[in-house]
């Protein structure tokens, strides 16, 4: 049977293009089939399920990030990478909207607003301290704003297109405000919460599934920084409470 995945709401310029939802894979199942991790909701592996905390920048970036929360663009699966390569059609973005539309949802749903760093002195001084290079495809920082009742559905990461061996790059999630109830993120089986402005993480995501979303009463604002890892990238996994002034 031949499925047009237009939906209730969905983008109706999208009408041309139809998938078999009997014969095509879903990104979920996709994601499995690249991945090492356990997939058992019930499972707990410390060394899979978790974050890993690098340090923590130290600041006042509050203008920047009032500014950037009002001119940040909501974007949805199709549309989340609208500066580095936009997408209209393609098997990849279709698989990712696949499972929604499987789900019963609404394959245009905003996932979070984005922004870019380079237009803020402060969110690109973390950046460069982060120490990291162009690859593939140039190194990318952006603020995702997610609004309330935005969602990044589960997936795993895809970073080959910046190095084909994944294990040279390095992602990062900058938290910009301190952790406000209702502000969600899962890696694996732990969801973080607690957490301080400025603290960074990074995660296997090679293999971890996540996820965020915003079922809060606030904007809630990260940075997601990625790029090839330098000796000098690597050196800061080394230092204990590593703190770093902005």
């Amino acid at each position: 049977m031949t499925v047009n995945h237009r939906v209730a709401g969905s983008n109706p310029a999208r009408g041309a293009n139809e998938i078999d939802m009997n014969k095509e894979k879903g990104n979920w199942e996709i994601c499995k089939e690249r991945s090492n991790y356990h997939f058992d909701p019930f499972d707990y592996n410390a060394s899979a399920d978790r974050f890993c905390y690098v340090g923590r920048f130290v600041g006042d970036w509050s203008e920047e990030l009032d500014t950037a929360i009002t001119n940040a663009k909501p974007v949805s699966w199709r549309t989340r990478d609208p500066k580095n390569k936009p997408k209209k059609t393609g098997p990849g973005i279709d698989s990712t909207e696949l499972d929604i539309i499987r789900a019963g949802g609404n394959p245009d749903l905003e996932i979070t607003s984005l922004e870019y760093a380079e237009s803020y002195p402060l969110f690109q001084k973390m950046t460069n301290e982060l120490h990291l290079l162009d690859g593939i495809r140039p190194l990318q920082s952006r603020l995702h704003i997610q609004m309330p009742g935005q969602t990044w559905t589960a997936h795993v990461d895809k970073l080959e297109k910046w190095n084909e061996d994944p294990d040279k790059v390095f992602r990062f999630m900058i938290f910009l405000h301190d952790y406000e109830f209702g502000h969600f993120v899962q890696y694996g089986n732990e969801i973080l919460t607690r957490y301080r402005a400025g603290e960074f993480y990074t995660w296997d995501h090679r293999n971890v599934p996540h996820c965020t979303a915003n079922a809060g009463v606030t904007p809630r604002a990260t940075m997601i920084v990625t790029g090839i890892g330098t000796p000098e990238t690597k050196a800061m996994f080394s230092k204990a409470n590593l703190e770093i002034r902005i």
